[in-house]
């Protein structure tokens, strides 16, 4: 039995995102900010999915460990 091959969303950059939120912010329409990121009607979701607006960046919490701690507890046993 074959497996059925599913075509791999590709997420957006955060470049991207900062576009897509600049271009609606400026006025421009949903299908044209698609058209010049080369997307597909996603971007309708995406921007349905905020409401419009811009979400928070995100970032790691001070108490967070950092990738160098967390590698060094990993090779622990």
């Amino acid at each position: 039995m074959q497996r059925k091959q599913t075509k791999r969303r590709r997420g957006y950059t955060a470049a991207e995102l900062a576009e897509v939120f600049d271009r609606w912010g400026r006025g421009a329409s949903s299908a044209g900010i698609a058209q010049a990121l080369n997307r597909g009607w996603n971007v309708c979701s995406l921007l349905s999915r905020y409401g419009g607006i811009r979400p928070r960046t995100r970032c790691r919490s001070v108490r967070a460990l950092t990738v160098a701690e967390r590698g060094r507890f990993s090779t622990r046993r």
